[in-house]
């Protein structure tokens, strides 16, 4: 993914788009909860929106993750630095969301309790699988400090499960895209003409998620869908390039692409809650309300814990921010 500055870190594009790749999580996760608690039916509609979704929004994030993280990867301070926070984060966000399923009676993962917190360790719950996938894609960026070996191990990446006939929760499909980024930013592409790039990337975006869910494919599919979701990745960051000149747009996207992981970490707690104490409340017939409610919440809640923390000084203590720079 090309920035338009010589500066990556400073390209305030990456904060839009890690923006609205979080709101996409936030929408996608409020609207398979909602289908699941009976608010919304599972139609036509409803299949391609989570499609169009499940295409793009981590893979967007991934790629610009992997983008950032070359060639500071490389580093052994920076490698124990990011692997401590990250480790930190998911055990810390996985107890407590593994207690708030002990608390309200949901279904465990393992036979009881002391192996479900057990198998934290190796089988990541909820949407927590995606900080060892980071961890595994920036652990790689240790050895992989070359667009060959990049290249190759993406390759791997693709034929992975075909090959050996299984997958460790998708990690080989989800990597791919952290090391397409690292890929690109140590094989800068230029393009020509980025306005006509776009306009065939959205195309293939669009319709190659009609295409997914007729077929069924839903990601993580390997290799399948992955072209899809570069070009959405393209598509959607060129967005991001388009919004900057917006700049009220572009602030409250850049405060959701900043905040990327406390949103991640903790949207789920309150956009749940939200919508399951509507629904206790009045019940299931006020879908939009439901589903507007349970967004905002799960926006703006974890925005508020960020600013509590921050005025008590416990970001690095809730997992928010890294214990090392």
């Amino acid at each position: 993914m090309t920035g338009a500055t010589p500066s990556p870190a400073r390209n305030p594009a990456f904060d839009v788009a890690k923006g609205m790749a979080m709101i996409a999580v936030v929408v996608s996760h409020v609207m398979r909860g909602a289908q699941g608690d009976g608010v919304i039916g599972d139609g036509s509609a409803f299949r391609l929106i989570d499609t169009l979704l499940y295409l793009v929004h981590v893979q967007l994030f991934l790629v610009i993750s992997g983008y950032l993280a070359f060639p500071r990867a490389n580093q052994p301070i920076a490698q124990r630095n990011r692997q401590i926070s990250l480790g930190y984060s998911y055990f810390l966000w996985s107890v407590l969301s593994l207690s708030a399923m002990i608390a309200v009676g949901q279904p465990l993962p393992e036979s009881s309790i002391g192996a479900s917190f057990a198998a934290l360790f190796y089988a990541p719950i909820q949407h927590y699988w995606f900080l060892p996938v980071i961890m595994i894609g920036y652990g790689l960026l240790y050895v992989l400090r070359t667009p060959l070996t990049l290249g190759l191990t993406i390759a791997v990446c693709l034929v992975f499960r075909e090959v050996m006939g299984f997958s460790y929760y998708a990690v080989d499909y989800y990597v791919t895209f952290y090391l397409v980024g690292a890929l690109l930013r140590a094989q800068p592409i230029t393009m020509a003409r980025p306005s006509t790039l776009t306009a065939i990337c959205t195309a293939i975006f669009l319709g190659g998620a009609f295409v997914c869910q007729a077929a069924g494919l839903v990601p993580p599919t390997v290799p399948m869908t992955i072209p899809v979701s570069l070009a959405a990745c393209y598509a959607v960051y060129r967005g991001a390039v388009a919004l900057v000149r917006l700049p009220r747009v572009a602030n409250l996207l850049a405060l959701a692409g900043r905040q990327s992981l406390p949103i991640y970490l903790a949207h789920v707690f309150f956009a749940a809650g939200s919508r399951d104490a509507i629904v206790a409340a009045i019940g299931t017939d006020y879908p939009v309300l439901i589903l507007t409610v349970s967004f905002v919440a799960g926006l703006a809640g974890p925005l508020v814990l960020v600013a509590i923390a921050r005025r008590l000084k416990i970001e690095r203590l809730v997992g928010f921010e890294p214990w090392f720079r």
